[in-house]
């Protein structure tokens, strides 16, 4: 029930619009019948008179929107300014003229001094022509000192080199010393060991039971007298090679 009765009342409404719109246009159209009758049936002189517009009196600024008003200057601080600026002037134009330059007053005399202007002209001339070769000498002496610049920088390079070379030379030379060194050293060590052995089995002992061996009555003496000679030998000659050694070295 409430649907419906909204629905009328928009119904309505609408037809009441259309109504008014329809009886507006109306009216419009029959004014601008009436006017154009009225400008048919008067006279051309009178609309001519009627044409002319009247002179509009002076309005008040209006504070709407759209519209400006022009806000006149201070005279006192307009005045203020103005002096200010015409003081600035006149102190800038004295500035200049203090620091501006006097006349100069020199005696006259005749410029080139004694050289004539054909021999200006001349020396010109073969300035002209040498500045061709002269610029050529200055490019060469240019690559020049640009390759001797290169040259001195390999030459340093390769002096580091050799350096580094000549330390690494030595340091190898030292390590095979001590590694000849370390090898006459052990091998001394190794036949002193040897040795050893022939001086143990020089006494005839059993070293499992500590008394003397049944092998001796089938060892003659001259034998055991050589052995221990031959020891004694090598021996002494250990030791002269390993003093002879660290001699050298």
């Amino acid at each position: 029930m409430y649907g419906q009765s909204s629905y009328s009342r928009s119904g309505n409404g609408s037809r009441m619009q259309n109504r008014y719109q329809t009886q507006r246009n109306y009216n419009h159209s029959e004014n601008i019948s009436n006017r154009m009758e009225e400008q048919q049936n008067s006279d051309p002189q009178q609309d001519y008179v009627n044409e002319q517009p009247a002179p509009r009196p002076p309005q008040a600024p209006q504070d709407s929107q759209f519209s400006c008003q022009v806000i006149q200057p201070d005279p006192v601080k307009r005045e203020k300014l103005l002096t200010m600026r015409r003081k600035e002037e006149e102190d800038y134009e004295s500035f200049k003229n203090s620091r501006r330059s006097g006349p100069i007053h020199l005696t006259p005399k005749k410029l080139g001094g004694e050289t004539s202007e054909l021999e200006v002209r001349e020396q010109q001339q073969q300035i002209q022509a040498q500045s061709k070769y002269q610029k050529m000498m200055k490019r060469e002496e240019y690559k020049k000192k640009l390759k001797e610049e290169e040259e001195a920088k390999i030459q340093k390079m390769k002096d580091l080199q050799r350096q580094k070379a000549e330390k690494l030379q030595q340091k190898r030379q030292q390590q095979d010393l001590e590694r000849e060194q370390r090898w006459h050293e052990d091998r001394w060590r190794r036949n002193n060991t040897f040795l050893d052995q022939f001086d143990s089995e020089s006494h005839h002992y059993d070293r499992r039971f500590g008394q003397p061996s049944e092998w001796v009555r089938f060892i003659p003496a001259k034998n055991n007298f050589s052995n221990i000679k031959v020891v004694e030998t090598h021996r002494q000659w250990n030791s002269l090679c390993l003093q002879h050694f660290t001699v050298t070295i």
